[in-house]
C-alpha cells in the first residue's frame, strides 16, 4: 500500500487534472470562445476539441506532467511551463501535418490557436492551484523517509538538514527500525556506500513496486533543497556537467545574447535612478561616486567590477573585511543603495563586455577566495562558469558574511553549474525581482 500523504496527492492532482484539462477548457470552449452562437458550433468543432483534448492529455502524459513523483515547487512549475511550450509546438507541427496532407475535414484547423490558449491557461492555473494545495497539506503532514545505509551516513545526513534549517516536516525511518512491509514511505533516500540487492531485499522490491519515491542521497538533496552539500560534490563526477559537454555551445550563445539584450535594457532603463544615486552619494560626503573592486572571474581570471560606493572612504583602511550586521562602514545613503541592490547597475556593463554574467555564481575577491580555498574542499569549482550579477545561491540564501555562509552558498552554486539552463536563468531572474522588490537579503544573516 502507498503512504496515505502520496495516495491522497495522487488523488488530488488525477481530480484536477479531470476538473481543469478536460472539463473546464470544454466548458470554456463551448459556451465563452462561441457565447450566444452556441447553436453555431459544428460537429468538426466538437471532432476538433476531441482529437485536440486526446493528443493533449497523451503528450502530457508522456512528458510525465501528471506524475506525483515530480518536486513539487515553484522552480518545477516554470519547467512544466516549458513542457507545455514544447507540447504545444509539437501539437501544431502535427495539425498543420494533417491539414496539408488533405485530413481537414474532420477537424477545423483555425480553432487550434484558440484551444492552445484555453489548455495552456488551465494546465498553469491548474499547478499554482496544486503547489498550494501541496504547501497547505504537508504543513500538517509529516513526510516519513526511510533511510537505507549505515547510522554515520545517517548522522551527516541528519546533521546536514539541520545546517540547512530544512522543513520540519521530517519523520525518519532508518533501516535499523521496525519497518512494516505493507507500509510504505514518501521517500526512500540510499546512500552512496550501501550495496543493493533487489533479488534479496524484499523491502527494496516491495517500495519499487508500490512507486515509491527512491533516490540517491546526491539527488535527493538536489530535489528537495535544490543545492549539493560540498559533503557529496565528487570532482570525477563534476566533468559529466553540461559546462564540460558538447553541446553546450547553443546554451552558451543564448545565454550570451540574453546577458547582452537584458543588460542594455537595464542599462538604458535604469539610467535616470542611476544619475540620481550618483547626486546623493556626492552630496552625503564629497567623495567619490564609484568604488572598484578586484573580484576573479571565470577559471579565477581576474576582473574589475564597478560598484556605486555605500561605504565611507577609509573603510578598508585596514583590509579587506567582510560586511557584517550593522556595519558603521556603510553610510545612510549606502544602506537605501544596497537594499534596493541599486549599487550593483554599474556591474552591467562587465556583464555587456563579456566578463560577466547576469547569472552565475557571485565574483569573490581574491583574498576571500584564498582564504575559502583552503577552508572549503572543492571551492574552486565556482570559478568554471562565468559569474553573474545574480545567481541561484543568491535568491535561495541570505547575504553571506563568513566561512559557513560561503560553504553553504558553494552547494547551491555547485547545483546551478551542474544543471544550469536558460529555464533556470529566467526563474533566478524572476526571484531576483521579486527579493529586489521586497528589500530583503541585503544584510549579512
Amino acid at each position: 500500500m502507498q503512504s496515505k500523504v502520496s495516495k491522497k496527492l495522487k488523488e488530488i492532482r488525477l481530480n484536477l487534472t479531470v476538473i481543469f484539462e478536460i472539463v473546464l477548457p470544454f466548458i470554456f470552449f463551448e459556451f465563452l470562445v462561441y457565447g450566444k452562437n452556441i447553436k453555431g458550433i459544428s460537429k468538426i468543432d466538437h471532432t476538433s476539441f476531441l482529437i485536440f483534448a486526446i493528443l493533449w492529455i497523451f503528450l502530457s502524459y508522456m512528458k510525465g506532467r501528471y506524475s506525483t513523483q515530480n518536486k513539487l515547487s515553484l522552480s518545477n512549475v516554470i519547467l512544466v511551463i516549458k513542457e507545455l511550450i514544447l507540447s504545444s509546438s509539437i501539437l501544431t507541427i502535427i495539425f498543420l501535418f494533417l491539414k496539408v496532407i488533405g485530413i481537414n475535414n474532420i477537424f477545423d484547423s483555425r480553432v487550434i490557436p484558440r484551444l492552445l490558449a484555453i489548455f495552456n491557461f488551465f494546465a498553469i492555473f491548474k499547478e499554482f492551484l496544486f503547489l498550494k494545495i501541496y504547501d497547505t497539506y504537508y504543513k500538517k503532514k509529516f513526510i516519513e523517509i526511510l533511510f537505507i545505509g549505515e547510522k554515520i551516513e545517517l548522522d551527516i545526513f541528519k546533521k546536514i538538514l539541520k545546517e540547512y534549517n530544512f522543513k520540519k516536516r521530517i519523520k525518519f525511518k532508518d533501516l535499523a527500525s521496525s519497518f512494516k512491509t505493507n507500509e510504505i514511505p514518501d521517500q526512500v533516500v540510499i546512500s552512496k556506500n550501501s550495496f543493493i540487492d533487489i533479488t534479496e531485499d524484499k523491502r527494496l522490491k516491495n517500495l519499487l513496486s508500490s512507486g515509491a519515491k527512491i533516490f540517491s542521497i546526491k539527488k535527493w538533496f538536489e530535489l528537495e533543497l535544490n543545492c549539493l552539500p560540498v559533503e557529496f560534490i565528487e570532482k570525477e563526477n563534476f566533468v559529466d556537467t553540461k559546462i564540460f559537454s558538447n553541446n553546450k555551445d547553443i546554451e552558451f550563445r543564448l545565454k550570451r545574447s540574453g546577458d547582452i539584450i537584458v543588460g542594455v535594457i537595464i542599462l538604458i532603463t535604469s539610467l535616470p535612478l542611476f544619475l540620481i544615486s550618483c547626486l546623493l552619494i556626492w552630496i552625503n560626503d564629497k567623495g567619490p561616486v564609484f568604488y572598484t573592486q578586484k573580484r576573479e572571474g571565470l577559471f579565477k581570471e581576474e576582473i574589475k567590477i564597478i560598484k556605486l560606493r555605500t561605504m565611507r572612504i577609509d573603510a578598508e583602511i585596514n583590509g579587506p573585511e567582510w560586511a557584517k550586521n550593522n556595519d558603521k562602514r556603510i553610510t545612510y545613503i549606502g544602506k537605501i543603495l544596497r537594499r534596493s541592490r541599486i549599487d550593483e547597475l554599474p556591474q552591467i556593463i562587465s556583464v555587456i563586455k563579456g566578463e560577466m554574467s547576469l547569472i552565475g555564481p557571485r565574483p569573490e575577491r581574491p583574498e576571500f577566495n584564498k582564504k575559502l580555498n583552503e577552508l572549503i574542499p572543492n571551492y574552486y569549482l565556482r570559478n568554471y562558469i562565468k559569474p553573474g550579477l545574480s545567481g541561484w545561491a543568491q535568491v535561495n540564501y541570505p547575504y553571506g558574511a563568513s566561512t559557513e555562509d560561503a560553504k553553504k552558498k558553494l552547494s547551491y552554486d555547485i547545483y546551478y553549474i551542474k544543471n544550469f539552463s536558460f529555464w533556470i536563468d529566467l526563474l533566478i531572474l524572476f526571484k531576483t525581482a521579486r527579493i529586489v522588490f521586497n528589500g530583503i537579503g541585503s544584510k549579512p544573516k
